[in-house]
């Protein structure tokens, strides 16, 4: 049964003329002089096209006879076809206004899409710095899913467990914001709120430089994940996925075979991070990554360790500017510090 009724209005959407080649209605629109009413079609393929036309109201809701006597709408509304969002981009380019129904389709995508966790697992970060991260990055579309599921008394999307998790970890953060996370308040609402900015565009806004930007995110992140740590210490729990060590039954002839990690000292490991961040091997992130999974969260204890990685970051804040009297001092430390651990 048509959608359409004779004296209203055509409904935008897709149509199936008789002869079955389907169009899109985009809009109606009147005649100035007259006011006869037209409707603005285009030839509906899965291509870019610009093969538009215009039918009169009366000759939309026409009926046409086939060979055997049976009458037709000549244009029928049809489900048979999906409206696509990027046919609708289109048209806007054009300079049509179909804002609105973008605005819908998108709405309707992200309202019953099923796969919302596709392609991520809650709570299997490898630290609680990634575990930060991870809240921070995806909060308000976490925020607006938890919303969707109330609206509807559905878990759209996600499992009732994956649902109680988002709404523990929002709370968790928003009373985060109120105590230790307060300074970073209008921080976190340019970067990450409704309408998030890039590191760039934030430091533009600002004034400031983006390994400035960088820093404070850093620092922000740093202190929640503090936060989450303190939270599971305190359940006596633990909602972070740690790398599991597998225990063997070792034979006599394995029992001094080591990981590699082990075999590694704190010292080389700061020097080869130094050599991969000179080389251009890591990104900002693998190398906060990298010592937060080596040292936890917090100071760094060994207190050379923890002066080269203090170098590390404001040669990163500083925009890449090269310390050279510091970069050889310190690599000269951390070598004859390894060097006497060798001996040993």
């Amino acid at each position: 049964m048509s959608y359409e009724r004779k004296g209203e209005k055509v409904k935008p959407g897709i149509y199936r003329v008789y002869n079955g080649s389907p169009v899109e209605v985009i809009m109606m629109v009147p005649e100035p002089d007259t006011g006869k009413e037209f409707v603005i079609c285009k030839k509906w393929r899965f291509v870019r096209n610009k093969d538009y036309f215009v039918v009169s109201k009366e000759n939309f809701y026409s009926e046409i006879e086939d060979q055997y006597g049976k009458k037709h709408q000549r244009y029928k509304y049809t489900d048979f076809y999906e409206e696509q969002a990027s046919n609708l981009e289109d048209i806007e380019e054009d300079g049509f206004n179909v804002r609105d129904r973008i605005v819908r389709m998108h709405e309707k995508a992200h309202r019953f899409d099923d796969s919302y966790l596709k392609h991520r697992t809650l709570r299997s970060s490898s630290s609680y710095i990634n575990y930060a991260k991870d809240i921070v990055e995806h909060i308000t579309e976490d925020r607006a899913r938890i919303q969707l599921c109330r609206n509807e008394k559905l878990y759209i999307g996600l499992k009732k467990e994956e649902f109680k998790i988002l709404v523990e970890d929002l709370r968790y953060f928003d009373l985060c914001m109120k105590g230790p996370l307060a300074p970073y308040a209008e921080f976190f609402s340019e970067r990450f709120g409704e309408n998030p900015t890039s590191i760039r565009e934030y430091a533009a806004a600002h004034n400031i430089n983006r390994g400035s930007v960088e820093h404070i995110q850093r620092k922000m992140i740093r202190t929640f994940a503090e936060e989450l740590k303190k939270r599971d210490d305190s359940d006596g729990v633990k909602r972070i996925h740690e790398p599991v060590s597998l225990d063997y039954d070792v034979d006599e002839e394995d029992e001094g075979i080591e990981t590699e990690e082990k075999q590694i000292s704190d010292e080389e490991f700061v020097l080869n991070l130094i050599t991969d961040v000179l080389d251009h091997n890591m990104t900002e992130s693998e190398i906060n990554n990298a010592v937060d999974d080596r040292f936890g969260i917090g100071n760094i204890e060994n207190q050379l360790c923890n002066e080269a990685c203090q170098l590390l970051w404001a040669y990163l804040n500083s925009g890449g500017e090269f310390y050279l009297k510091e970069w050889f001092t310190i690599k000269e430390r951390l070598q004859k510090r390894i060097a006497e651990q060798s001996k040993v």
